[in-house]
């Protein structure tokens, strides 16, 4: 696992704004559009790969 991306790849997101990672985690995402949810995945979700 990279340390830079602490819950995974990639999250399943609800329509309740709730987010489900690899490994059990699960998230509360705040973001009503689709730039917050870019902002909130990239900068506060950890969410990520290695380019």
């Amino acid at each position: 696992m990279d340390p830079r991306f602490p819950n995974g790849p990639l999250a399943v997101l609800d329509g309740d704004g709730t987010a489900y990672c690899a490994g059990g985690v699960v998230l509360q995402c705040p973001a009503a559009t689709v730039p917050e949810l870019v902002e909130w995945a990239l900068r506060e979700a950890g969410l990520g790969a290695p380019g």
